[in-house]
């Protein structure tokens, strides 16, 4: 008889699902679409999980669900890790830049050291994973209650209302041109995100389906509220009038802006090595999936890529969003193909 494998817990879910990368992306869209861009953000990702459940549905009730090996999840696998060295390869430039005064090149170069050497120690104490994901998890989460309180009690919820309504009143409201465009793109990014991670959420649900999918519905809110916090803080950056060169730096100099040295700078570190801890997760996460030497060739590439885009001042919120209109895409383009080709078999 077969020994059942425990299932995931929620904390190890979600913190495959957090990222510092989250916290600028869900700054620039609050910058571009209003304060209530995060919880816009929140309805469409509750939104894209209920879509994605019915096409999850046969993955999650397989107890030993099998391996997709087809070019094509190849291929989304390993843009979507291109997607993620790109944007923390850049969010470490402007970690480093901002708080440390370090060049956004030497920045992205000693990152890449710096995390090659982790992987190579990692590889051979590969238990130790694990524990990197719980010391991610714990991070971040910290950030997300810290940050905005701090934020908060340096300026004033009430100051911060009435500047926003005297001085910014456009961003109290989601009637910004392009909203719906912005809403469209997210659900097809989190939906089809979704559907490839099938063998991941299959591993959290456990073999009771309906138990796993309230399961999965709990981890979908919690993650939701750290969507939610981090959109907060943001809303007092655009207060502040900080001048800056580019808008993925405006969270940052709020908090240089409103810290003593040593509390930024440690702000800075806590924000720095949840980046490199990311990365390292991500490479980790995907190596299995993909072959064995392609993660650390994609992070070469990932790097020069990040120089490039770096040079023509491309935001955060467009990198994911060009990646992810690919993937999603590709994804629609097989749902479709899959579907015709079981209709032709009904007829």
């Amino acid at each position: 008889m077969m020994k059942s494998i425990k299932p995931l817990s929620v904390t190890y879910l979600i913190s495959n699902w957090l990222s510092i990368s989250m916290i600028f992306l869900i700054s620039e869209a609050v910058i571009q679409y209003g304060v209530f861009a995060g919880f816009v953000i929140v309805c469409t990702f509750l939104l894209a999980f209920c879509a994605a459940l019915p096409f999850l549905r046969p993955i999650l009730s397989n107890s030993a669900p099998v391996k997709n090996r087809s070019w094509l999840n190849w291929l989304l696998l390993a843009v979507w890790l291109l997607e993620i060295f790109i944007l923390h390869l850049l969010i470490s430039g402007v970690l480093l830049h901002t708080f440390f005064n370090m060049h956004n090149t030497v920045s992205v170069f000693f990152t890449v050291a710096v995390i090659l050497l982790i992987i190579t120690f990692l590889s051979k104490w590969r238990m130790v994973i694990f524990a990197v994901k719980n010391i991610k998890f714990i991070l971040i989460s910290s950030l997300a209650i810290f940050l905005p309180t701090y934020i908060y009690l340096q300026k004033g919820l009430e100051s911060v209302y009435h500047d926003l309504l005297h001085y910014h009143p456009t961003i109290l409201h989601n009637e910004q041109k392009g909203i719906w465009m912005f809403i469209t793109i997210a659900f097809l990014i989190f939906f089809s995100k979704f559907l490839l991670q099938g063998e991941l959420l299959a591993k959290y649900t456990g073999p009771v389906l309906h138990k796993g999918i309230r399961k999965l519905f709990v981890a979908v809110f919690i993650f939701s509220t750290f969507i939610l916090a981090f959109s907060t803080m943001t809303v007092v950056a655009i207060t502040q009038n900080l001048e800056v060169s580019h808008v993925n730096e405006l969270l940052v100099f709020l908090i240089k802006k409103l810290s003593t040295p040593s509390i930024s700078h440690l702000i800075g570190i806590v924000l720095y090595l949840s980046t490199l801890l990311t990365l390292v997760i991500s490479f980790f996460q995907f190596e299995d999936r993909l072959n064995l030497r392609i993660p650390q060739v994609l992070m070469i590439i990932a790097a020069i890529l990040a120089m490039i885009i770096d040079h023509f001042r491309l935001t955060l919120l467009t990198i994911y969003s060009f990646a992810g209109i690919f993937i999603s895409g590709m994804v629609l383009i097989f749902l479709f193909h899959k579907m015709s080709i079981n209709i032709k078999k009904l007829k």
